[in-house]
């Protein structure tokens, strides 16, 4: 049992298995550690469109035991926050960020039944920031999964990202399944929206590869950049620990990065593999001395008057061995019209002097 309280000061009890639906006001709603072990069951738990701000916390956990496909859905247009410890009872569940974003922050469990999957739904955001070891796939078929627990963000099973669906955070994707992560939507790293970070790749428990669609593509965000290859700028970056060759799959047509109107004249590192190995990548081609890329990754909608070069770190280009950069300078007619300026600038202080 859990009694919420809301900002009428209204009390509601929940008994087990019933479902938890919160139609009004908003508070903290605490899970009594005097009750069943400090256990609720609840069928289901649904924020209606009425409902404002809940944070659930306390007790040992809460157990979603209804019929498969059922869990946790926000019809409100408020932050719905699970501070306590969730744990997915008896058949396969769903998070539906329907109208408002979810946070759990509470680590994320299984019953001894077996793998039990994860299914986000909705259009707005699910961030996981919990220590989470449930070994079911993670499917992310609409709106967006943050992924900021730095140990395991999506449990240990199969994570898939559906085309149109958004796959972010600055934490750490730990699978060993075989099946690996399998990528038809978006990979936007970064905790949250328009903040820069790294997502990264465990790959040291997994036979399975990071495996992109033709469709798939990646949204970065880029801060200053840095001075040279060696001394890069601040921006969003996929990072794969304990990689293997042939990890990290591209489309065969290539994917592209978004690169959000973003960037400064400088270097940046987009991809990181701790093989300092560029047969990580699979599907990517480029020059072995400069690096330059030539097909399998391209980028768009750098900032205006900006152009770049993807490259690999080389042997002889000075970057660390199979990293992906990006290298930015003014465009041509940009600089032109620059020296142009500085010209007709400087015949007008001759003239009057």
């Amino acid at each position: 049992m859990w009694r919420t309280a809301t900002t009428a000061g209204q009390q509601r009890a929940f008994d087990t298995d019933d479902a938890a639906i919160f139609s009004a006001g908003s508070g903290t709603a605490t899970i009594s550690t005097l009750i069943n072990g400090g256990v609720v069951n609840a069928s289901a738990v649904t924020f209606a469109s009425g409902a404002g701000a809940y944070t659930i916390t306390g007790g040992t956990r809460l157990e979603l035991t209804g019929a498969a496909g059922t869990g946790i859905t926000n019809n409100s247009t408020s932050l719905q926050t699970i501070s306590s410890a969730l744990r997915l009872d008896g058949a396969n569940r769903t998070i539906n960020a329907a109208s408002g974003n979810i946070l759990i922050s509470g680590s994320i469990d299984e019953d001894a039944g077996g793998a039990r999957t994860l299914t986000k739904t909705g259009n707005q955001a699910l961030t996981l920031s919990g220590n989470n070891s449930y070994t079911g796939t993670t499917t992310i078929s609409a709106g967006t999964l943050f992924a900021n627990n730095a140990t395991s963000s999506t449990g240990t099973g199969a994570v898939s990202v559906a085309s149109g669906a958004t796959l972010g955070g600055s934490g750490t994707i730990a699978t060993t399944s075989a099946t690996g992560i399998n990528v038809s939507g978006v990979l936007s790293p970064g905790a949250s929206v328009n903040t820069v970070g790294t997502l990264t790749f465990a790959m040291g428990g997994t036979t399975g590869k990071v495996t992109l669609a033709n469709s798939a593509s990646f949204a970065y965000q880029l801060g200053l950049g840095g001075a040279d290859i060696t001394s890069v700028g601040g921006s969003d970056m996929i990072s794969l620990t304990n990689a293997s060759s042939g990890d990290f799959v591209f489309g065969t047509s290539g994917n592209n990065i978004d690169l959000q109107n973003t960037g400064t004249n400088g270097f940046y590192k987009l991809f990181d593999t701790s093989s300092n190995n560029a047969n990580t990548w699979t599907n990517l081609s480029f020059d072995s001395i400069t690096g330059v890329i030539s097909s399998g990754l391209t980028y768009s909608n750098l900032a205006s008057g900006k152009t770049a070069t993807l490259l690999v770190g080389t042997n002889t280009n000075g970057g660390s061995l199979g990293d992906i950069y990006l290298s930015v300078v003014p465009e041509p007619s940009s600089a032109l019209l620059a020296g142009l300026s500085s010209c007709l600038l400087f015949r007008r202080r001759r003239n009057r002097s």
